[in-house]
Parts: structure tokens; sequence; C-alpha cells
């Protein structure tokens, strides 16, 4: 599991103008710093759990309901909640348990306390001690990725997030190109931004299993059977938990040159 922002204005690198012009204006929609917070979750069986989407602004009646009107919400196949900030919190945390987390555990096991393992980094808003409880309470052995390691051992971070947000981003473009001029400028709404992230989550030709495998393979955290041999859920929890010290995955890629220049250090601590 992993949390990323998704802006609804995302900057766009470049712009079409007329060769040798001294100036080019750009309008925008002054919505530049307009975002959510998107919490995605894979398994390394190549399986994509439901997308908990993160908004900022005021818990309102109104809003829930207008929120709660948009199809993907109604459906099921997204979750959203609602905070100041737009951050992970302990709150959101809890939804994300209940909601997403222990429903994929009962649709594969049976039982919503089967013990499991869930694979995070050391975000604040995981270290909580309500969040602890939450864990043990729910059979959730939370395993966390060692700081400033999680480009080379997150598996969302590895492969997944930065085509997934460059998908988003081809997305608005579109939008941008079918919805406003330069006497128009028309603002991105909530109801945009989760058509664009559960369509592409959902989008059988994006993040494919097949890619999903391969950003756990990358890190090194999970050591397949062969190059082809894919391992169940049930037996993969069972895997990793052996490869955990002191709550944090130890992955192969931690002990190599190129990826820690201090490795010597770091083994010591662990």
């Amino acid at each position: 599991m992993d949390e990323a922002p998704i802006f609804f204005n995302p900057e766009i690198n470049g712009v079409i103008s007329k060769k040798g012009a001294h100036s080019v204006v750009i309008k925008t929609q002054n919505q530049e710093k307009h975002r959510c917070t998107l919490v995605l979750s894979i398994t390394a069986s190549g399986k994509k759990l439901r997308p908990l989407i993160i908004f900022k602004g005021n818990y309102t009646d109104y809003m829930i309901k207008l929120l709660n009107e948009i199809s993907f919400f109604k459906e099921g196949k997204a979750y959203f909640y609602i905070n100041n900030n737009a951050w992970m919190t302990r709150d959101v945390m809890e939804i994300y348990i209940n909601k997403i987390y222990r429903e994929y555990i009962y649709e594969i096991t049976g039982s919503y306390d089967y013990e499991s393992l869930l694979l995070i980094d050391y975000a604040s808003s995981h270290l909580e001690k309500e969040c602890d409880s939450l864990f043990n309470n729910s059979g959730i052995i939370a395993s966390y990725i060692p700081k400033g390691l999680t480009a080379f051992c997150q598996p969302l971070d590895v492969s997944i997030n930065g085509p997934f947000k460059k998908a988003t981003k081809i997305e608005y473009i579109i939008w941008n190109s079918e919805n406003t001029n330069a006497f128009n400028l028309k603002h991105v709404s909530k109801k945009d931004v989760v058509n664009w992230i559960v369509k592409n989550w959902e989008a059988p030709n994006m993040m494919t299993k097949e890619m999903i495998v391969n950003s756990f393979k990358s890190t090194g955290i999970l050591l397949y059977k062969d190059n082809d041999g894919i391992y169940e859920d049930l037996e993969i929890w069972k895997l990793l938990k052996e490869r955990c010290v002191d709550n944090e995955i130890l992955s192969d890629e931690i002990i190599k040159e190129e990826v820690i220049e201090n490795k010597d250090d770091y083994i010591d601590d662990l």
C-alpha cells in the first residue's frame, strides 16, 4: 500500500506556439495546487485492490452527498474520505483497513481476521499507536520498508505510481483540449478526477498482472520459484513474513553496493 498525490491541474512541461515568438501567454484554471491523495494497493500475486481517494475540504453533509452521487463511489469501485489537508491519517487508515484491505482478505480466505502481511513505509500516519492496535486487532502484520529505500523497495514506487500518474496527466490533457479554450477556462471537478483514476486503474492494459508481479520481483523482496512461477497470496504472506527483520522488510536490493553506499553500517543497524 502506498499514497501518492494526484493534481487536478498537473504541470505540463511544454506548449505549442509559433516559431520565433518572443513570448507565450499560457492561461490556466488556477488549480495548480489543488490535489487529492490517492491510496493504491497491489498484491505480489498481481492483483489490484480498490483505490481510496482523500479529498481536501470540510466533511459536510453537502460534500458527502455530492461525492456519493459519483457512480464509481456508488458502485463500490472506489472509496473516498475528506479532511482539511487531504492527508492520510489514523481515521483514513481505519477506513482503508476495514473497507478495502480486510474485504479483500475475506474474499480470498473467508475470514476478515486471517493473518496477513501489509507492506508500508515509515510515514508518520502509519506509526501512530492507534494504527498498531488496528493492525493487531485485524490480524495484520505491518512490515515497514526501511527509511530512505522506498524508491528501491516499494513495489508501487518502483514501477506503478509513475506510469499511473502519467496516465492521469494524459486524461487531463485530453479533457482540457475538449472542454476549455482561451475564452472559457473550466475547472476540473472531483468527478473528473475520480473518473480518470478509476478508469485507468481498472483498464486491462494498464497496470497488468505481469507488470505488478514484476514490480515485486525487481525489488528483491520476494524471490519467485522460477522466471515464470507466481506464488498465490497465502504463500506470499508466509514468505514475506520470513524476510522480516524487526518489523522491516529485508530486500535483496538492500545489500547491493549500487543501492546503498553505507551498506555495512545499515546491516549493523539491522
